[in-house]
């Protein structure tokens, strides 16, 4: 297949026992609340062989006010180490909308959030080309006491929009609670956009 998808509820190693990130690989992480999981893969990243800079997106589904508001000044700090990397934040991201939105942002971006010409170059690169990765730790709806079904709609959506931006051999990445892979009948959403599942292991 073009594509593939890591998760579920079982415990397991990586296909073929690689690590799942990489470097030089385009990510894209998807409603990365206050970005802790995003400032922990540059974290991980071995910053001296990322040419010219990491190669992440990094976006949440609040803007960056609003992100203040919520987790004060730790989200600033995690801003800066983002851009300081390379990596470039993006704001206001429906899951749900993934290209339109990053297309819609890409026209805003400040000088500072994309360090110029460069970075601006490898988020309209990596949308054309494809992201490696594209992952959404623990996925949720934004309404309170969401039902089931929102949820099911949600991931459906979620996942026929990334696989509009995923490269030939990119994979998208669901970290899921309990038996949410199968209540949201993740299987079924995964073929309905083309994907197929090629593994589970367990998120610590």
């Amino acid at each position: 297949t073009r594509s593939g998808w890591i998760g579920g509820d079982e415990a397991g190693g990586w296909p073929g026992g690689e690590p799942p990130y990489a470097p030089w690989q385009r990510v894209l992480t998807v409603g990365d609340g206050d970005l802790s999981f995003s400032a922990a893969l540059v974290a991980m990243f071995d910053l001296a062989h990322c040419s010219p800079a990491v190669r992440l997106v990094a976006t949440t589904l609040d803007s960056e006010e609003t992100l203040q508001q919520k987790y004060g000044n730790a989200v600033w700090l995690r801003l800066a180490e983002l851009r300081d990397a390379g990596a470039t934040p993006v704001h206001g991201v429906d899951a749900r909308k993934l290209r339109v939105c990053l297309e819609d942002q890409l026209l805003v971006l400040e000088p500072q959030q994309t360090k110029t010409r460069r970075t601006k170059h490898f988020v309209a690169e990596a949308m054309e080309q494809g992201f490696d990765r594209i992952l959404w730790l623990f996925p949720h709806a934004t309404a309170e006491r969401a039902s089931g079904r929102v949820h099911v709609e949600l991931l459906r959506a979620f996942l026929e929009s990334a696989a509009s931006l995923l490269s030939e051999e990119g994979e998208v990445h669901l970290s899921l609670i309990g038996r949410q892979f199968i209540q949201w009948g993740m299987c079924s959403a995964a073929s309905a956009a083309g994907l197929q599942r090629t593994g589970s292991v367990r998120f610590d």
